[in-house]
């Protein structure tokens, strides 16, 4: 139970609870619990001592280097080079939430120009950069199961307010979606970029880069100027043809070279 009636008409004082050792005062290992109920805990460590949480002046903090690293499956250059291999997805990891409705929000008020994202990260490897995981399964955490032809994987959307009337409006979106049947060492997917061109109308892909490379802009490419030459500069006994696909149709493209003076 919590009655705070006991508390009806009594003079209150702002106070603090300090809790820990007198030898950790001065170096400031203690908990503290404010008026306001703001816990400050400088470091939290788990019974088996492998994780560190910190919490102070406003930061949290998670020290997860004593955790094993991520297995490797198959060569040290195999997602370089694309020899197949991926990562032991079973390691530990500092934060997991599970939830099916918005898991972290942050809101900017001003100072629009600090990231509301950011990793650092150091290694003296030039191969060895840090990356972000966009997971997809199905079935459950418990019974994950394998992606199917069409299963959307993960999107990037950018979004505003546009009217009154609505508290936001979507704008368009970046999509990763399987296309193709994923099997062991091969999972093909397309990258997407969709938009819409009415109120309320239905998002619609316009440019897609499908698993082979190949780029598709469904409404064609916009050339914004053409480049005035003289025609002693283009090389007429030299001509290059790139293959393109417009409405379905394979069309070679003849390009010539320019001569440098």
């Amino acid at each position: 139970m919590d009655d705070r009636t006991v508390l009806a008409g009594k003079v209150l004082l702002d106070t603090t609870l300090v809790l820990g050792s007198c030898s950790g005062i001065p170096t400031e290992q203690f908990v503290t619990i404010g008026p306001t109920g703001t816990l400050i805990a400088p470091t939290i460590i788990s019974t088996d001592n492998k994780n560190s949480l910190s919490i102070k002046d406003g930061k949290l903090v998670v020290d997860f280097n004593s955790n094993p690293k991520p297995n490797w499956v198959g060569t040290s250059d195999a997602f370089l080079s694309g020899t197949g291999g991926g990562t032991d997805y079973s390691y530990d990891t500092p934060v997991t939430i599970n939830t099916k409705s918005t898991a972290i929000k942050i809101q900017h008020t001003g100072n629009f120009k600090q990231p509301s994202l950011r990793i650092d990260s150091f290694d003296n490897d030039p191969t060895q950069a840090s990356w972000m995981a966009f997971n997809r399964f199905k079935g459950t955490p418990d019974n994950p199961e394998v992606c199917q032809d069409g299963d959307f994987i993960f999107a990037f959307d950018w979004l505003g307010k546009s009217s009154a009337n609505q508290p936001w409006e979507w704008g368009m979106a970046q999509t990763a979606i399987v296309e193709g049947n994923p099997l062991e060492g091969w999972f093909p997917t397309s990258m997407n970029w969709v938009t819409r061109d009415k109120p309320f109308g239905p998002p619609t892909v316009r440019v897609k880069i499908s698993n082979n490379g190949l780029l598709t802009a469904y409404n064609g490419i916009a050339i914004n100027g053409l480049i005035e030459l003289d025609k002693q500069r283009v090389d007429t006994d030299k001509v290059k043809y790139f293959k393109i696909e417009l409405n379905g149709v394979e069309c070679a493209l003849a390009v010539h070279p320019i001569k440098h003076d």
